[in-house]
């Protein structure tokens, strides 16, 4: 089951087919780990799910690292991204991207003080 399942719906009447207005974005608040996801994709059929990723200062993905099929990418917009892939820390700042197969083993934090913004972009696998 994609994550965009588990989004709020944002009742602002109809949204064009392929596009999504800021005020339209369905959010997804993960309060304990200090991230709020805001869906940019259209609620449509499609396999890639993009979002504006907030991760508040000391927040992240959590305490253990993930694989699982599929693709991952991002650009950070502001702030800095603690990236680790397959066990190494890779510190991100504003303008920087990522892309990554999800079978690599992966986590992710905010190690500052101050918020930091994230376009990220999942493909997860056609595989059933």
């Amino acid at each position: 089951m994609p994550i965009s399942f588990f989004f709020e719906e944002r009742p602002t009447g109809p949204a064009p087919r392929y596009i999504v207005r800021r005020a339209q974005r369905r959010l997804l608040r993960l309060t304990r780990s200090g991230v709020l996801k805001e869906s940019l994709a259209p609620d449509a059929p499609g396999r890639m799910e993009m979002y504006e990723l907030t991760l508040s200062p000391g927040g992240s993905s959590g305490a253990d690292f993930v694989k699982h099929q599929g693709e991952k990418a991002g650009y950070v917009l502001a702030g800095t991204l603690r990236l680790w892939l397959d066990h190494e820390a890779h510190l991100l700042e504003a303008g920087d991207t990522f892309r990554f197969p999800s079978t690599v083993p992966h986590m992710f934090d905010n190690p500052t003080e101050a918020p930091t913004r994230i376009v990220w972009i999942t493909v997860p696998s056609t595989e059933a």
